[in-house]
């Protein structure tokens, strides 16, 4: 015989008592799920339309608030309520802010130009977006849905055409000198290709006596607004800031190694002893190779690893560089990461006519009365001429080649980090 227990009646109910209290307990639960996921799509959402809208408004800068905000405020609600947005917002413009309210208690913010501590970024576009988050389990709790607010800040630094870069000056340390002018020389330096001045203070240049940079447009990176401090007395010559610097225009210009076909290996002091240049010669050693002219008949090149390149000059020196290959035009190639001078003195009133003269790291130091022409173009860290110029009085004179190209610097458009 089996004996069978029936439950006391106090106990009949407690298991459905039980499920339902933990039915609540997993409602609960979900519900903040729930909420959490939904708060942090909708923050995700925001994001990505502050970061679209911001990028969308960059592209409209610089421009006058309402009209960019405006164009702004379309792609901005289109990326917000995923591509219905509601009727059209009210508005509110105040010097350099707009303010959109929608009727779903979302508010677009949008200013510019915006303040960032940018320094010389041209424009900027600063957009914020909030946006009322629905919670499932808040609403039961009788609490408010809360705002979730998100922020971006774009630059647009505006694209320039340079033309053909004819003296470049690379130098980019703060209190940084580019172009010291000096001595008694009028015109000490014509070009007719854009002069650049890397440097970012103010003035990136300085002039003394009747000195005068000469150029179609002198460029420079850095607050340059005083004409006598930039330009001397060279009315000609335009100026204009540029946002950021210029990156070195001879940049693709291969590295010289012993393995390029037909170079000839030396140093210092055999090449000195040349009588004249014939091929391409990769130096190696320290000192200083003076300027050597050319064979008649021949072109020639020297890549310095280590060395410097200048002499007191007592005689008319032409030195004619390579007419193809990948050193087309160039006369003389101060290795990279060589730090030393390219220099040229003397009272002889005589004249070097040479090719482009390329020393990314290394400095040119030109004075007394000769002529420095150079039929290309010239990459240096920094100038310091003083020179007067010699038998033909023309100075330091850069003839950019007509097959050079011309410079184009992008606009570059981003979210600012």
């Amino acid at each position: 015989m089996v004996l069978i227990r029936r439950p006391e009646r106090g106990e009949r109910g407690t298991a459905v008592i039980l499920v339902a209290m933990l039915l609540v307990v997993i409602m609960i639960m979900a519900a903040f799920v729930i909420d959490l996921g939904n708060a942090r799509q909708v923050r995700r959402q925001n994001q990505a339309s502050s970061d679209a809208s911001a990028l969308a408004g960059a592209q409209e800068l610089p421009g006058v608030v309402n009209i960019v905000a405006t164009k702004l405020e379309r792609y901005a609600a289109t990326a917000m309520f995923d591509g219905t947005p509601p009727a059209a917002p009210a508005a509110l413009c105040a010097g350099t802010t707009c303010t959109y309210t929608y009727t779903d208690g979302s508010v677009l913010t949008v200013t510019t130009p915006y303040d960032a501590g940018a320094g010389l970024k041209t424009s900027l576009v600063f957009v914020k977006t909030c946006r009322p988050t629905t919670r499932f389990f808040a609403q039961f709790a009788g609490q408010n849905s809360p705002t979730v607010c998100r922020s971006a800040v774009a630059r647009n630094i505006l694209g320039k055409a340079l033309g053909k870069i004819g003296v470049i000056a690379l130098e980019q340390s703060p209190g940084c000198l580019d172009y010291h002018f000096h001595g008694s020389a009028g015109a000490v330096l014509t070009s007719t290709g854009s002069v650049i001045a890397d440097c970012g203070s103010a003035p990136p240049n300085s002039m003394g006596n009747n000195n005068s940079l000469e150029a179609p447009t002198f460029f420079t990176v850095g607050p340059c607004q005083t004409r006598s401090a930039c330009v001397g007395n060279a009315a000609s010559t335009v100026i204009d800031q540029l946002p950021s610097p210029v990156p070195d225009p001879l940049a693709d210009l291969p590295d010289l190694t012993t393995g390029f076909g037909g170079v000839i290996q030396t140093t210092v002091a055999s090449v000195s002893n040349l009588n004249c240049l014939d091929g391409i010669y990769y130096v190696t050693g320290t000192g200083t190779v003076p300027p050597i002219p050319t064979c008649v008949g021949k072109t020639a090149m020297l890549y310095l690893v280590s060395a410097g390149w200048g002499d007191n000059v007592k005689t008319d020196i032409v030195m004619l560089p390579p007419a193809t290959g990948p050193y087309k035009g160039v006369s003389v190639f101060i290795a990279r990461g060589n730090t030393s001078v390219a220099w040229l003195s003397g009272n002889s009133k005589a004249s070097v006519t040479m090719g482009t003269l390329y020393g990314r790291d290394a400095d040119v130091d030109w004075q007394g009365n000769i002529d420095w022409i150079v039929n290309g173009q010239v990459v240096a860290n920094t100038y310091l001429l003083g020179g007067g110029g010699g038998s033909k009085n023309l100075g330091f004179v850069v003839n950019v080649p007509a097959d050079a190209p011309d410079k184009f610097l992008d606009p570059d458009i981003g979210l600012e980090k």
